[in-house]
């Protein structure tokens, strides 16, 4: 079973996790980042599931037995997997609803964002 593309959701899930009580300002900059990096991480994994299965219920289901079988193979105790599942499945549930252009365009709009920002930051470093 290829659990390879579930490796960097389940190590930022794992990281996300370890933030829990009093944080102070710092840690609740390192918690947003991972954050960002996790939700970066679970669009482009829900966006690939919906491309690559054929309907919603597919890719739910795929998810559920995947995560459920990397659990009975490597312990009940691991929090993130249940972390990861439910926000998987959550966002799988919210972009399935949604036509497939509107789920590009949630799929690439971050990074392009960035792109054209980096753009203009090093125009305008040149201009000036």
């Amino acid at each position: 079973m290829p659990m390879r593309r579930y490796e960097n959701l389940l190590a930022i899930g794992s990281e996300l996790q370890s933030f829990r009580g009093y944080l102070d300002m710092e840690d609740i900059k390192q918690r947003n980042s991972v954050q960002h990096r996790f939700d970066q991480e679970r669009r482009v994994f829900v966006f690939n599931a919906l491309k690559d299965s054929h309907g919603p219920g597919i890719a739910r289901q795929k998810i559920v037995l995947e995560l459920d079988a990397y659990l009975a193979e490597h312990g009940d105790g691991l929090g993130e997997v249940s972390f990861v599942k439910e926000q998987l499945l959550k966002h799988l549930d919210k972009q399935a609803g949604r036509a497939p252009i509107v789920r590009f365009v949630t799929r690439w709009a971050v990074p392009t964002g960035g792109a054209l920002v980096t753009i203009a930051y090093i125009y305008l470093q040149v201009v000036k």
